[in-house]
């Protein structure tokens, strides 16, 4: 990618939106981009990261691996998205594993590019700490699902989530990622995850051919949570 390619891509990322172009174009210039095939391991538990990593093609996981290996999903970074932004101003090694799902373009704005950001423009820094702080209630949020709710209410807000908020209608979910992994960020097994959807199928809440789910009433699929 070219520098105004990659002032094309970062413009519209939170950290950035509020940024004058000469600022846009300077982290743009310093900014690299990678191609990767899919299952490429960008961040190994351990590693310490080299900067912010924003998603430009294809979709990155974002895992806890334990010892024992089992992984748990954190996010998923789909384009638009960055991942590894705590890292940018630690020393600290990565908790997590990050890896390609699919075949990737990804943007690396390297962390002295950043910190030199935050110490000369207030804007950028309040931006970067408003998306930190709503990162830290997310995963709150997410970790409070997850110790609190059954199962089903969780596939059931997954399925939510990818519809339009605040709407009585149907819609269809297109399931891109493999239910393998959509569930481990769920926090449920694979087989767990096929059962919740087969029965509200018979329930009549939702119909499956194949990748995609046909949602049939969002107020209906809500309340059987």
């Amino acid at each position: 990618m070219t520098a105004d390619q990659i002032y094309s891509a970062i413009q519209n990322i939170s950290w950035f939106k509020d940024l004058n172009g000469d600022s846009l174009q300077h982290i743009a210039e310093h900014s690299y981009c990678f191609r990767f095939e899919k299952k490429h391991s960008i961040i190994r538990q351990g590693d310490v990261s080299k900067g912010l990593y924003i998603t430009v093609q294809g979709n990155i996981k974002v895992a806890f691996l334990s010892r024992k290996g089992k992984e748990h999903i954190v996010r998923i970074a789909s384009p638009g998205h960055t991942f590894a932004e705590v890292l940018v101003f630690t020393k600290q090694v990565s908790p997590v594993n990050v890896e390609t799902l699919t075949k990737a373009k990804v943007i690396l704005i390297p962390s002295e590019i950043l910190l030199k950001l935050i110490t000369e423009d207030s804007v950028a820094a309040c931006n970067i700490i408003h998306d930190l702080s709503h990162q830290m209630y997310m995963m709150v949020k997410s970790m409070g699902s997850m110790t609190v709710t059954s199962s089903k209410h969780r596939v059931i807000g997954f399925l939510l989530s990818r519809l339009l908020a605040n709407s009585n209608d149907g819609g269809q979910v297109t399931l891109k990622l493999a239910k393998l992994d959509i569930a481990s960020s769920l926090n449920i097994t694979p087989e767990t995850f096929s059962r919740i959807l087969h029965e509200l199928s018979e329930d009549g809440l939702i119909s499956i051919n194949n990748k995609v789910i046909e949602v049939h009433s969002i107020e209906k699929l809500r309340s059987s949570s």
